[in-house]
């Protein structure tokens, strides 16, 4: 019932509402161009289609009963529809940011994680280096000590 409610054309003229009969023809009217080029009127119908078909029933429900109730009292029936529609655009909408968030989230983790393995990979280098210097260190210090040897050596005549 909600789904039908939602297909309704929004541009229902507001006599056929007073009186209770919003005909439609059983066949869509397609002139020889839609067949061509689709018009606005037919991507619109299809994103609508769309939109109820993808919501969830439970959310479809309540957001009908929502805009009925809420257009009870003096509103009419374009206002509960385009209420009703416009909660179902705000629903799927929460659903992509919800599913954007959790992408992002997804990406942020795998940024720190690579950001982090570099970091490993910098600190791993660094001890590399911190080894060979302090290698170099050793073998300056033993270079001293043989030219200190050597020196004495000739100074004091040694051979």
């Amino acid at each position: 019932c909600e789904r039908n409610f939602l297909s309704m054309p929004i541009n229902v003229d507001e006599s056929s509402v007073a009186t209770g009969t919003t005909e439609r023809p059983i066949t869509p009217e397609v002139s020889s161009e839609a067949h061509v080029q689709p018009t606005k009127e037919l991507l619109r119908q299809e994103f609508l289609r769309e939109l109820v078909d993808s919501a969830h029933p439970e959310v479809v429900r309540k957001a009908t009963t929502a805009a009925l109730e809420a257009t009870r009292d003096g509103g009419n029936l374009k206002q509960a529809q385009a209420g009703t529609l416009l909660s179902l655009v705000a629903s799927r909408a929460v659903e992509e940011a919800q599913k954007t968030e959790t992408q992002l989230e997804a990406i942020l983790s795998q940024l720190l994680d690579q950001r982090m393995k570099k970091l490993e990979n910098r600190m791993a280098m660094m001890d590399d280096v911190e080894s060979i210097l302090e290698a170099e260190k050793v073998a300056l210090e033993l270079e001293r000590r043989d030219l200190y040897t050597a020196r004495c050596r000739h100074w004091f005549g040694g051979t």
